[in-house]
């Protein structure tokens, strides 16, 4: 029997379009974990009004593509 593990963060939500493009942008160049933090945290790519929000949108967007 194959384990099924419910996560909320894939199907909560809109589809945030604009987002998802920025973070495909990084997963498409390969970016490493100082790279995701430098866009997503201190560029605010995302373009959310606090870090937290901006790092649980692209966990989940990024999640989503992967």
């Amino acid at each position: 029997m194959t384990s099924f593990s419910y996560n909320s963060d894939l199907i909560g939500g809109g589809l945030m379009v604009r987002e998802s493009r920025a973070v495909a942008d990084l997963l498409l160049s390969n970016a490493d974990e100082g790279q995701w933090h430098q866009a997503i945290i201190i560029d605010n790519r995302l373009q959310k009004n606090r870090p937290a929000t901006a790092k649980r949108a692209g966990q989940a967007i990024r999640k989503r593509l992967e």
